[in-house]
């Protein structure tokens, strides 16, 4: 074993592994598997990287069915943290056979290998319900046992994989309180990013680990940093907290990603926070990075400088420069989101071509191609105006841009669209079959016109999951009142005719 542990670089461990491999026991080859993620790559040498961890990887499996539990853990764990590295492939059906061994084991485990188990399932990108279930049940009688990383490490892989286990985490909560003063910046920060992800609403327990986070702010890394704020701005928190989170933040922008950047944009916009020195200094360092932002990313910072109604001529020229090129890749809701920011004066006064006019010409041309009705039945044009119909009545738009409610914004196109000779050249369809479409569209959805006496509407999103990118931020709809729907039946008619 001190062969094992004494080396100082991958090269050396497989170097070691050539010569002694034979005499390799079950604990020596978990171990030699865990150090290959782990040691420090040195200079090119006669065994790559990929061939020595591959020779490690089977001489681990061949004594997969030797292994004791706590073998079996450590197995595991190294292959994710081998696979995270990225220095070898992972085989799935190895995995499968190491789960599979694993869960039978799992009465078996202790409080830190079902932690590094679960840690380790959603690294490997095993959606397995039934094995979580199993390993959630053995993890509640040990739940005294689990370390404060334990736990903050639990909740994060079970938001990762979207296993939502109601009990479970409300056992967790009541065991991890008492526990709050020993959590580590990290510890913190994953823990409110999987309640936020989770939907957990246990006010009391978040509060607590946020006047617990506070005085830790300085230890936050970037990615802590946004995605804590992406958790304050779900769970609709508006605390002090938020304002002492950016004065953190601020002077460490540029260490910032891309995805990073947008969430935290993102956040501001959902919890309305206006801090115009902070503001300033983010899109400073954003406009250089735009052309590395995803269209994801592009899409949530446009609906957040659209919200936040920020009129910076020069930032959304830029924006709109990196957007008109990834038009096509765009899911429909980012493209509804930005079909409402693109009615801005600062758009406008930004890039003339980019008013409604064009940019509704732009994307009818984008969802109303042949080949993509013929590819997507699902995303034609009809399909598109119902969905964004929807996006537009969000009572969230509604309260932030009173004048870009539904009757205001379809008024606004009809009149657009009416006058605008683009329409002529790049529309696949009429405007009166458009407004055909819309129409029949919205008779065939009811629930669209629904009245809703619900006031209370929030931001929900899912973003920015640490390790991983993820989906888009979206805008959870509200019906519109009876009074509007006999306005936009009213405005629809006279496209028609």
């Amino acid at each position: 074993m001190q062969l094992i542990t004494g080396c100082h670089s991958a090269g050396e461990l497989f170097s070691v592994a050539e010569m002694h491999g034979c005499a390799f026991n079950c604990a020596h080859s978990v171990v030699a598997l865990t150090l290959a993620a782990e040691l420090p790559l040195d200079v090119p040498t006669r065994i790559s990287t990929q061939a020595g961890a591959a020779v490690l990887l089977c001489m681990a499996a061949a004594r997969l069915q030797q292994m004791d539990v706590r073998a079996l853990a450590g197995f595991l764990r190294a292959l994710a943290q081998l696979g995270v590295s990225g220095r070898v492939r992972i085989d799935s059906v190895l995995i499968d056979a190491v789960a599979a061994r694993a869960r039978s084991a799992l009465s078996s485990f202790n409080a830190r290998e079902l932690a590094n188990t679960a840690y380790a399932l959603e690294n490997l990108g095993r959606e397995d319900a039934a094995f979580m279930g199993a390993l959630l049940q053995a993890a509640t009688h040990q739940l005294s046992n689990f370390t404060p990383q334990d736990m903050a490490n639990t909740a994060w892989a079970l938001a990762k994989l979207g296993h939502n286990d109601q009990m479970f985490m409300g056992d967790l909560l009541a065991v991890a309180t008492s526990k709050l003063p020993d959590f580590s910046p990290q510890d913190l920060a994953h823990t409110v990013w999987a309640l936020a992800t989770l939907g957990c609403t246990d006010k009391v327990f978040v509060g607590a680990v946020l006047a617990e986070a506070r005085p830790k702010l300085l230890g936050f890394t970037v990615q802590a940093l946004a995605n804590t704020a992406w958790a304050l701005a779900t769970l609709g928190y508006t605390t002090r907290f938020m304002a002492d989170l950016l004065t953190e933040a601020a002077p460490k922008l540029l260490s910032f990603s891309p995805q990073d950047l947008a969430n935290t944009l993102w956040a501001l916009a959902a919890l309305g926070h206006s801090n115009a020195t902070f503001m300033g200094a983010l899109l400073q360092t954003i406009a250089p990075q735009l052309p590395s932002f995803t269209v994801q990313d592009l899409a949530t910072t446009a609906w957040a400088m659209g919200i936040l109604d920020v009129h910076d001529t020069a930032f959304m020229g830029a924006l709109l420069v990196q957007i008109e090129p990834k038009l096509a890749s765009c899911a429909e809701l980012p493209l509804a989101n930005m079909a409402w920011v693109l009615t801005s004066a600062a758009v406008a006064e930004a890039r003339p071509e980019h008013s409604l006019p064009a940019c509704v010409a732009d994307m009818k041309q984008e969802r109303a191609s042949a080949a993509m009705a013929e590819a997507r039945p699902e995303h034609s044009l009809p399909d598109f105006a119902a969905d964004m119909n929807q996006e537009l009545t969000s009572a969230a738009m509604a309260e932030a841009r009173p004048e870009h409610r539904l009757p205001a914004c379809v008024a606004g196109m009809s009149e657009e669209l009416a006058s605008a000779p683009v329409v002529e050249t790049w529309l696949k369809h009429s405007l009166s079959d458009f407004a055909a479409d819309m129409n029949q569209e919205l008779a065939a959805r009811p629930a669209a016109l629904e009245v809703d006496n619900n006031d209370e509407h929030a931001l929900a999103a899912r973003h920015n999951m640490p390790g991983k990118a993820n989906r888009a931020p979206t805008i959870r709809t509200s019906a519109h009142s009876h009074a509007d729907s006999v306005k936009i039946a009213s405005l629809l008619g006279r496209l028609d005719s």
